[in-house]
C-alpha cells in the first residue's frame, strides 16, 4: 500500500519522541467499497476524502491525527458546546470600529434654540418670498411648502452649526429651471444680517455660509454671560460724600 508524506511544523520540536518533521499515512484509491467494508475501516482509523481512503501513520508523525466520529441522529448539544459554537461565531463576525461618542455641543439643546431655528426659517421664507423671483418660486411650490422647505435644523456632528437644505429643495423641484446660484445670490442680497437674526438671545449668530453642496449654514456662538459689578466700597463712601449736605443731614438726623 503506498505511503504518503507531507512536510509540517511540530507542535513541539524539542520534544525528543517526534523524530520527524512530517506527518505521513497510508492510503489508496477505491472505485467501491461496500458499507460493511468501509465500517471496518472507519473502525480502524481510517479516513476517506472522496475516493480516497487513508490511514494517518501516528508512529512517524510529528503531529498525531486520532479519528472521530460522531453519530448525528443521536447527538444532543451540551450547554457548554453551545456556549463554545457561539464564541466561536463571535469571532468570526467582522469587526467594525466602535462608533465615537457624539461630543456635548451636539447633544446640549439650548434652550434658545427653538426661537432661534423659528426665527431664521421665518426669515428665509419671507426673503425669498419677498425677492424678484418670487413669482418663479410660487410657480414652483405653494406658499405652505416653502414654510416646510425653510426648517433649518442642527447638525448632528457639529451643535453650533445650523443647516438648511431649502435652496437644494428648490432646484430639485424646479427641474433645473432655477439655479443654486441664483438662489444664493437673492439670499444673500435680502436676507437680514447675522444681528437682526440673533435678536435678543444668548445664542449669536457669527455667519452665514453657502455652501457648495446648496445648503446655507448658520455658524452659533453663546455670548459670554457677564456678572453685574458692584462698585468697590471706596467708591461707595465717595458717592455718599458727595450728596447734597440737607439730603445728608436728614439721613444722619433719621431716629434709629
Amino acid at each position: 500500500m503506498p505511503k504518503t508524506s507531507s512536510e509540517s511544523t511540530p507542535s513541539n520540536p524539542s520534544n525528543p519522541s517526534n523524530p520527524t518533521k512530517s506527518s505521513s499515512s497510508y492510503g489508496c484509491i477505491f472505485s467501491a467499497l461496500t458499507p460493511a467494508a468501509y465500517q471496518s475501516m472507519i473502525d480502524r482509523g481510517w479516513r476517506r476524502s472522496g475516493t480516497y481512503c487513508y490511514l494517518p501513520d501516528n508512529s512517524t508523525s510529528c503531529c498525531p491525527a486520532h479519528t472521530i466520529r460522531l453519530n448525528v441522529a443521536d447527538f444532543r448539544i451540551s450547554k457548554s458546546q453551545k456556549k463554545v459554537w457561539t464564541r466561536f461565531f463571535k469571532l468570526l463576525k467582522p469587526r467594525t470600529a466602535t462608533p465615537e461618542p457624539p461630543s456635548k455641543s451636539a447633544n446640549a439643546v439650548h434652550p434658545e434654540l427653538p426661537e432661534l431655528l423659528s426665527r431664521i426659517s421665518r426669515a428665509l421664507c419671507s426673503t425669498l418670498l419677498s425677492s424678484s423671483i418670487s413669482p418663479l418660486i410660487l410657480s414652483i411650490v405653494s406658499e405652505t411648502e416653502l414654510k416646510q422647505l425653510s426648517t433649518t435644523r442642527p447638525n448632528p456632528k457639529d451643535g453650533s452649526l445650523l443647516s438648511t437644505a431649502l435652496c437644494c429643495a428648490l432646484v430639485g423641484r424646479s427641474s433645473h429651471s432655477i439655479t443654486l446660484q441664483k438662489l444664493h445670490a437673492v439670499i444673500k442680497a435680502t436676507l437680514p444680517p447675522p444681528s437682526d437674526l440673533s435678536g435678543d438671545s444668548t445664542l449669536i449668530v457669527e455667519s452665514v455660509d453657502f455652501a457648495q453642496s446648496g445648503h446655507i449654514n448658520f455658524r452659533l456662538s453663546e455670548a459670554p454671560q457677564t456678572a453685574p459689578q458692584t462698585p468697590p466700597r471706596a467708591e461707595q463712601c465717595k458717592l455718599g460724600a458727595s450728596e447734597p449736605a440737607s439730603v445728608r443731614n436728614k439721613r444722619t438726623n433719621m431716629p434709629h
